[in-house]
């Protein structure tokens, strides 16, 4: 019989449970595969949905192994249900793929699978040490930008571009380009993940503090001392990012919060109609304009500093605001070039960029 509190199983849970397929034809992939060797100071509870495979750890007690299939959604919500700070007492009878639950008065049976049918997963490789923190942040930079419904599956995906010094995360869904930074080199080639499972990586980041990042040519791998994760990786090309990035002729500079409090009265007038908002940019300040036949009109004036010749541009607001709730930086600077897209950079430049296709009418 395995001794585990219940707190420890919710926190191994926060790791495993979302990634156990909820809808599937294959019921092996809803369930956690539970494991303990005797010797070992912790048991691990492992899911696989085929995509993404997770491992993670938590302290137990035991004299003898144990192995057992679970259905995820029965056994979290089981362990959740226990009483605060208790402790759960696991047993299993392999002949009915059985595993009982037991804590005080309260019992649980629940019925899984054979363990032997559990999919094996990959063999994670020695990785590169990186801050979760730094890491988050390079999601949080890019993956907004990916496109949500993709047929070909490329743009729904973040690539992890390999440089001699750096790795370069490039996302883009074809209205906007994002790009950051992290400063390790990952893997000497470059690879694709898809943004959904990345974005659930990133919520287990949360309670990290160092974690290890290593990729090949199957899979991109994610490890701490608490969870081990592996997803697979994109095949194909990806677009010629560089193209759509044009030189910059002209740019102003403005305080943040001045800019995003604009965009938020903008939009009261922009919540049912289109988000297309005219920025008309000045020696000294820019004026943002809106007007809806339905809904009348909003105007603003902002202070700002112009770098060259004053310029004029329609864009969606709601890039424009998902830009620059990714930048840290007290200003931003809005880089303008005719005919090309608007680029948002931090005010001093981060390892940050974000690229936004203009509007050539309104409405569009």
């Amino acid at each position: 019989m395995l001794l585990v509190s219940r707190e420890a199983l919710l926190s191994a849970l926060a790791f495993t449970a979302p990634i156990a397929a909820k809808r599937t034809t294959m019921q092996v992939l809803s369930c956690l595969l539970l494991e303990y060797c005797p010797g070992d100071s912790f048991m691990t509870i492992q899911a696989n949905d085929l995509e993404m495979f997770a491992t993670a750890r938590c302290k137990a007690e035991d004299s003898s192994k144990f192995s057992a299939l679970v259905p995820a959604e029965s056994f979290a919500g089981a362990i959740q249900s226990l009483p605060e700070e208790s402790m759960a007492v696991l047993s299993y009878d392999k002949d009915k793929h059985q595993t009982v639950i037991t804590s005080g008065k309260i019992s649980f049976a629940l019925v899984g699978l054979d363990v032997a049918d559990f999919p094996a997963p990959p063999k994670i490789p020695v990785g590169v040490s990186v801050k979760a923190e730094e890491f988050a942040l390079a999601i949080d930079r890019s993956a907004y930008a990916a496109s949500v419904a993709d047929k070909v599956g490329h743009l729904e995906g973040v690539l992890f571009e390999a440089h001699e010094d750096h790795t370069k995360l490039v996302a883009l869904d074809g209205y906007r380009l994002a790009l950051s930074q992290l400063n390790t080199t990952i893997h000497s080639d470059s690879f694709l993940v898809r943004r959904q499972p990345l974005l659930k990586i990133r919520k287990l980041l949360r309670d990290a503090m160092q974690i290890s990042l290593a990729a090949d040519d199957k899979h991109f791998y994610v490890s701490s001392e608490r969870f081990e994760i592996a997803v697979r990786v994109i095949n194909g090309e990806y677009p010629a990012y560089a193209r759509i990035i044009p030189e910059p002729t002209d740019s102003v500079t403005v305080l943040k919060e001045d800019l995003e409090a604009a965009l938020e009265r903008a939009t009261v007038i922009t919540k049912i109609t289109n988000k297309t908002v005219t920025f008309d940019v000045s020696e000294y300040q820019i004026a943002i304009d809106k007007v809806s036949a339905n809904l009348g009109t909003v105007s603003d004036l902002i202070d700002a500093t112009l770098t060259g010749k004053p310029f004029c541009f329609k864009c969606n607001i709601g890039f424009l605001a998902d830009a620059l709730a990714n930048i840290e930086t007290r200003e931003v600077t809005l880089c303008f070039t005719k005919n090309r897209p608007l680029i948002v950079l931090p005010s001093p430049p981060e390892d940050f960029q974000a690229v936004i296709q203009l509007c050539k009418e309104e409405g569009t």
